[in-house]
């Protein structure tokens, strides 16, 4: 399966600046909040870096959300992925991994 990488980053980002902007806050604050550089953030709202699981988890923890709330974007190639990415996140919330 070939998967468009760049677009899978590009709606993350779109994601991530959505949740980030519904709460109200600067990408500045969010860098703070969740130990992050601005410019990190800045980047990964643009698809540009490709974000890890661990600051997923720091931006879900600061976002006051579910981290499957990230994977709420549709893109049929990457489906299976986000599954199975899902499904271990889930089992690490709920202490079973």
């Amino acid at each position: 399966m070939d998967i468009d990488c760049q677009n899978i980053k590009t709606a993350f980002g779109k994601k991530l600046r959505s949740l980030r902007t519904s709460k109200g806050l600067s990408q500045e604050k969010l860098a703070e909040l969740s130990d992050l550089d601005r410019t990190y953030i800045s980047s990964v709202e643009l698809g540009k870096r490709n974000i890890s699981i661990v600051n997923i988890c720091r931006l879900s923890a600061v976002l006051k959300i579910e981290t499957s709330e990230f994977f709420d974007i549709y893109y049929p190639e990457c489906l299976s992925g986000c599954i199975f990415i899902l499904t271990a996140l889930l089992l690490k919330e709920n202490g079973h991994y």
